[in-house]
């Protein structure tokens, strides 16, 4: 990850309940003290009460699940902003070239590799973004994100509505790229992946044993689950 105080590299082994961890880079000392964060410190896996009995089956099967934030806001939206509108296998082909053509070797014995720059970002041409499978229209908001960075990254520090809502003041941001951006970066359980091709079909089998729902966002049921992003609420056209 590219940290405020440069490039850093961890590496986290468990061994029983204890957690062995390793730091390179000028921006160690930053990612060590929030690796906390990184790790869920800041969950609240309390606020989640599930009523759907599979539901209740997995908090017990998976006791001790937490969300996680990185705090690097433009490092998310980049993959989020790539997945728009397009395959998985597509943005991850895009990701992996833009990091390879204008991203940078991380620190540490492996080989990694960091994110471009924003300003990097910035300054690609479009002719190079659709050497790298990214049409105009996702070039122009990674163009936009990157002059904005500074911007960006400050929602960090606001409640997760808030910080989803402040995103997607940003054109080519919508509720989709923020909810994607919100889980990674800031570690928000309510952030509603809303207009994913898959999800719904996925929950409806999950939790109805039926392909015949739709995915509206949570605030719009009738019994929402704060705390809850992996579960959505279904309801039946």
């Amino acid at each position: 990850t590219r940290t405020p105080q440069g490039p850093a590299t961890l590496r986290l082994s468990r061994d029983g309940h204890d957690l062995a961890v390793a730091a390179w880079g000028p921006g160690s000392a930053w990612a060590l003290e929030a690796l906390p964060r990184l790790l869920g410190s800041e969950d609240e896996p309390e606020r989640f009460l599930p009523r759907h009995p599979l539901l209740r089956t997995l908090q017990r099967r998976f006791v001790g699940l937490r969300f996680g934030r990185t705090d690097a806001v433009v490092e998310a939206l980049l993959p989020a902003i790539l997945e728009q509108k397009v395959t998985g296998v597509e943005a991850r082909a895009s990701y992996r070239a833009i990091i390879r053509s204008h991203g940078q070797r991380a620190p540490g014995p492996a080989v990694l590799w960091i994110p471009p720059l924003p300003e990097r970002l910035t300054a690609i041409p479009t002719f190079e973004y659709h050497r790298l499978g990214v049409e105009e229209r996702r070039s122009v908001t990674l163009r936009r994100i990157g002059a904005l960075a500074d911007r960006l990254e400050a929602t960090g520090a606001l409640p997760g509505a808030e910080a989803r809502a402040r995103l997607q003041t940003v054109p080519g941001i919508g509720a989709w790229t923020a909810a994607e951006t919100g889980r990674a970066a800031f570690g928000d359980p309510d952030a509603i992946s809303v207009g994913d091709y898959h999800v719904p079909s996925l929950v409806s089998w999950a939790l109805a044993a039926s392909h015949a729902a739709t995915m509206r966002g949570w605030w719009n049921c009738s019994s929402p689950m704060p705390g809850s992003a992996p579960v959505w609420c279904v309801c039946w056209s």
